[in-house]
């Protein structure tokens, strides 16, 4: 798991008269996997990657996990979208590592997982953190009243 770079490819194909001909050309977005422990010395913290959309791949903007929607940072002419995958898990981007890729779905749901049990528990030594699917079926199955998050689950 690591932080990926937008890269937008194009190659523009002309014929023999210079006439630029579209439906041969092509235009991609790729995404170069970087080392983020080269450029800091610090971790992030688990609500970095927790409960941060542009970090699960879903872009910029104000991600509230559970609801259907997004409020998108709005991609300006020029800019490219830092959108690498949607909710479901579909993306059309590229990557330059064998084996790179976003986040699906079910990993994108069992990162959110975490998000709202870390005011309380935001320490990899916690026990709930230390056997966190464990927890989360107890909490699932009623048998974890004494947590905050009791009353919110589905």
């Amino acid at each position: 798991i690591g932080p990926v770079s937008p890269c937008e490819v194009g190659v523009s194909v002309f014929n023999a008269q210079g006439e630029y001909l579209p439906e041969s050309s092509v235009r991609g977005m790729t995404a170069s996997w970087f080392d983020p422990h080269s450029t800091q010395t610090r971790s992030r913290t688990c609500e970095d990657c927790h409960l941060d959309p542009k970090s699960l791949g879903l872009g910029s903007g104000r991600f509230v996990p559970g609801l259907e929607t997004m409020v998108r940072h709005t991609v300006q002419e020029g800019e490219v979208s830092d959108v690498l995958v949607d909710p479901g898990g579909n993306s059309e981007w590229r990557f330059n590592r064998e084996g790179g890729r976003p986040f699906g779905q079910e990993e994108q749901q069992a990162i959110l997982r975490v998000g709202p049990c870390l005011p309380c528990h935001g320490q990899y030594t916690d026990p709930v953190m230390r056997e966190f699917p464990r927890a989360w079926e107890r909490l699932i199955r009623g048998e974890a009243s004494e947590c905050s998050m009791a009353h919110n689950v589905p």
